[in-house]
């Protein structure tokens, strides 16, 4: 019989042991790592609505969101950035590893002037991806649901970045791999931390 895996623990400034995710969100910090789907959406959005709910004890109610995320279900995606924009505190992203489409959205729509990437960080802007199968018919549908999307992402894109509609389009038409440089320059983000 294999033992148990042992959650790793901290030792806090007041001596105590403490496990990791305890530590992430006494701190107001939520880790997004992985593709997102809607268990993992509803996990974030669950964490979000409870540290918007509670006062931070040093008054900067920014809840600091790192994301390391290969890409996202479209409507998770869209789910998770309308609760970022109800929550009163910022929601501060920081892109790591990779971010890859629909993430790269998230990333986008941290809180102005509160979204950053780490040095090394891949981020790939693109359009959302979808597929369909069945009758003619149904093959029309998803096709008019899957443009819908599209012009969701379009609109978001240019909501969080500026740019206008134009460059938008001619960005995320296929997949983009970008550095953080160019991230800023697009104003997906504010700032590389170095």
């Amino acid at each position: 019989m294999r033992n148990p895996p042992i959650p790793p623990a901290i030792v806090t400034s007041q001596g105590e042991m403490d496990d990791i995710s305890s530590v992430l969100m006494n701190n107001r910090i939520i880790f997004f790592g992985g593709r997102l789907d809607d268990g993992m959406a509803s996990k974030i959005v669950a964490s979000l609505l409870a540290l918007d709910a509670i006062p931070s004890p040093t008054g900067d109610n920014t809840i600091k969101m790192y994301i390391n995320s290969p890409g996202a279900q479209t409507y998770s995606a869209f789910g998770l950035l309308d609760v970022m924009d109800y929550v009163k505190a910022d929601v501060s992203t920081v892109g790591m590893g990779a971010v890859s489409a629909m993430s790269s959205l998230v990333l986008a729509g941290g809180a102005k002037g509160k979204r950053y990437s780490m040095p090394h960080t891949r981020i790939m802007i693109s359009q959302p991806f979808g597929g369909a199968e069945g009758s003619t018919e149904e093959v029309m549908i998803s096709g008019r649901e899957l443009s819908r999307q599209l012009k969701v992402t379009w609109h978001l894109y240019q909501k969080y970045t500026g740019l206008d509609m134009d460059t938008v389009q001619e960005e995320i038409n296929r997949d983009n791999f970008i550095s953080p440089k160019r991230a800023l320059e697009l104003n997906i983000i504010d700032g590389i931390i170095e």
